[in-house]
């Protein structure tokens, strides 16, 4: 029967549209995983589950220890569980410095995978994004611990990822491949809305041992998820409130909802039963509780991109994806160890019917065990739906696209998190060297070539203009009614809209911030001062300055250019904020160089002569002898100090007089020569006048 079921499941999704399967998800290929720290002297229960929908095969790599790693085949419809060693889970947590602490798995299709970082009676789980699904720009989601810290673990896949932390330009932690780091906020302190950033795609776990959640249970439970990127934030959330019963699903209160902003000013509205709205407004990085008092959901609309979160009294947290990123198909599985599992499906109500299951060796059917719940004022329904077969994949569809969350409960503790998601939303989009505008906004494009194109899901409009392109508010001619077309342009930070006008005569438009930034090279003599210098910026009316050297500030370093004398491998950047002082203020990174010290060289040079003491009228051909000069040493001939003209190279012919000084400067073109030009020691010239010989014969008389 399981093979009627893998064929029934590839049925579908080739009967599916399209359009729901062309952006990324949270399935994926390749993944990286590591832990944060729980009380330690307690038994080990981490675990991770992988589903997927076919036979899969699937390489586990750990990089803290040998002799682990495996590959194991997973048949389709079914669930991989492993627990992990006490030594494997070790290996796994994160340390306070960069570590190999990671475990990386390579499936050879996509899979969900979700792990359970757990010890005892205290622990939560996870969904975990896969490498395309990663960002370089994140916000902490957490809450205030109690007595032990609010954390962070942060996973690098490439060599050279550098982290910051809180916006500033000093870097906070240098990753290379495969590796973790773990940070504590320290004390009670609560880190929600920190601004993390990387000039590489990282993944972002919260780890929270003991959080101590307003009006919830204060147990010794923890928080542990891996959080999506900013670029997978949305405006639009439905978030579901259940609330189960004390005999089975001991939840003492609703969850508590939580929405952190990106953008200053952003106005967020939570619609409550009956129609009531309550309004905010939220700065970047702040952050709002909206209490939950009702099992008919919460509605959250925003001005602007928000991050949104969702807890459990145990506690547990889950991030909660925007209605924009449902998917039609999600393959999931409960961990073990829990009192009660179920599964939470959110479903356009006007279709909520079409929403069935597949669990194990059985066939898809309608969902049971529960009652769909509608949400006040919106168009979506939710039902949670028992879990109690722990051994098979769950597997949960709807045509048009479903949001689903797994969650554990028992006396003491629980797990909450995304069963899978769209990670970004499949909509009319415009990419610039194969960056969507949803993620140029946290990328920096380091080539100064630009290629613009167009990805328009609709008919066109026939009239011409149907397509233009904007840069700063002026529209560039030459991508008029061109889908795809190039533009040099140089560092800095730039406004782009693609204005669109459709077959009905709709006029629309996207726009996003493009960053340029390529990095530069020098070689820089040693013990020498050199000149980094960040340009100007065209499209700004006043430029601040901000200059530092390895992540470090450098006091007072606040103009166009900054001097040191460098050191090997030193990094140097400059913080630019364009427009500063207006409502168009942006900043950025926008110069970036790398600087490698040369060892200094000492050129050398002597000259020899074909003869001296000569007489007058002879040619000497003098000939220099140099080291260090280079691959296009330059020489200047001198008589008594004064150049000879036209004569350049390492040999020079002439006739000398009495007396002449002959000198030949080098002017090496080695890397860092020193002292440059050199003078040979002289050679001075003796040289006799000719004679004219004579004979005068005289005679005597015998």
């Amino acid at each position: 029967m399981k093979r009627f079921i893998i064929s029934t499941l590839v049925l579908v999704l080739a009967c599916l549209p399209t359009q729901l399967f062309s952006s990324v998800t949270t399935q994926g290929k390749e993944f990286l995983i590591s832990f944060g720290h729980l009380q330690t002297g307690v038994a080990n229960v981490s675990a991770i589950k992988i589903v997927a929908s076919d036979t899969t095969s699937v390489t586990f790599t750990y990089y803290g220890i040998s002799g682990s790693n495996k590959t194991v085949v997973i048949p389709g419809g079914s669930i991989y569980h492993y627990t992990f060693t006490t030594v494997e889970r070790t290996a796994l947590v994160a340390n306070t410095t960069a570590s190999n602490n990671t475990l990386r798995l390579t499936a050879d299709k996509p899979v969900s995978v979700y792990v359970l970082n757990a010890r005892g009676n205290t622990g939560d789980a996870t969904l975990v994004l896969p490498f395309d699904a990663w960002g370089t720009e994140y916000r902490h989601l957490s809450y205030m611990p109690g007595n032990h810290g609010d954390e962070y673990v942060i996973v690098a896949k490439d060599a050279g990822t550098n982290i910051y932390r809180g916006g500033s330009g000093v870097i906070a932690h240098t990753l290379g491949a495969n590796q973790s780091i773990r940070y504590s906020f320290g004390g009670t302190t609560d880190g929600t809305g920190t601004l993390i950033t990387a000039n590489k795609p990282i993944a972002y776990f919260t780890s929270n041992e003991n959080p101590i959640i307003a009006g919830m249970n204060v147990g010794d439970d923890a928080m542990y998820e891996q959080l999506p990127p900013a670029d997978m934030w949305g405006t639009n959330f439905m978030v579901p409130t259940p609330l189960g019963s004390s005999s089975t699903d001991p939840l003492g209160s609703f969850p508590t909802v939580r929405v952190v902003g990106s953008v200053n000013g952003t106005s967020v509205t939570r619609t409550y039963a009956g129609g009531t709205t309550q309004t905010i407004s939220l700065n970047a990085g702040a952050y709002f509780d909206f209490p939950s008092n009702t099992n008919t959901g919460c509605w959250i609309t925003s001005t602007q991109a928000i991050l949104v979160g969702t807890y459990l009294n145990m506690p547990a947290l889950t991030w909660v994806p925007p209605t924009d990123q449902m998917m039609p198909m999600i393959i999931a599985a409960p961990f073990n160890g829990f009192l009660t599992h179920s599964a939470i499906i959110l479903a356009p109500t006007a279709t909520r019917n079409l929403t069935q299951v597949a669990v194990g060796d059985k066939m898809f059917y309608a969902i049971s065990g529960g009652s769909w719940l509608t949400c006040v004022n919106t168009a979506y329904s939710y039902y949670v739906v028992p879990l109690t077969n722990l051994t098979d994949a769950y597997i949960f569809y709807h045509p048009h696209g479903i949001i689903t969350w797994i969650k554990g409960v028992s006396s003491n503790s629980s797990y909450y998190y995304v069963g899978a998601a769209a990670a970004r939303p499949d909509v009319t989009a415009f990419y610039a060297n194969n960056v969507s505008h949803l993620d140029l906004p946290t990328t920096i494009i380091t080539t100064n070539a630009i290629n613009f194109k167009a990805a328009l899901s609709m008919p066109l409009s026939l009239s011409p203009g149907f397509l233009k392109w904007y840069i700063d508010g002026v529209e560039e001619m030459a991508g008029r009614d061109m889908s795809m077309w190039n533009k040099n342009m140089p560092n800095g930070i730039y406004e782009i809209k693609m204005e669109f006008t459709d077959a009905n005569n709709v006029l629309d438009f996207l726009n996003s911030t493009l960053t340029i930034c390529v990095p530069q090279r020098f070689t820089v003599c040693e013990h020498s001062s050199h000149v980094f210098d960040a340009g100007t910026f065209n499209n700004s009316s006043n430029t601040t300055y901000q200059w530092y050297k390895n992540g470090t500030i450098q006091g007072g370093a606040t103009s166009q250019t900054y001097s040191c004398v460098p050191n090997n491998n030193d990094e140097i950047t400059c913080f630019v904020t364009i427009n500063a002082g207006t409502p168009n203020q942006k900043s950025a990174i926008l110069y970036r160089a790398f600087v490698s010290i040369a060892p200094s060289v000492t050129p050398r040079i002597t000259i020899s002569s074909s003869g001296n003491n000569i007489c007058s009228g002879t040619s000497i051909t003098y000939t220099a002898n140099i080291t260090n000069g280079g691959s296009s040493p330059s020489y200047q001939w001198q008589i008594n100090g004064i150049p000879v003209g036209g004569v350049t190279t390492a040999t020079y012919a002439y006739q000398p007089a009495n007396g002449d000084i002959i000198t030949c400067v080098l002017s090496s073109s080695a890397t860092c020569p020193v002292p440059n030009p050199v003078t040979s020691a002289p050679i001075t010239m003796t040289v006799t006048p000719t004679v004219n010989p004579s004979v005068n014969i005289s005679g005597v008389p015998d």
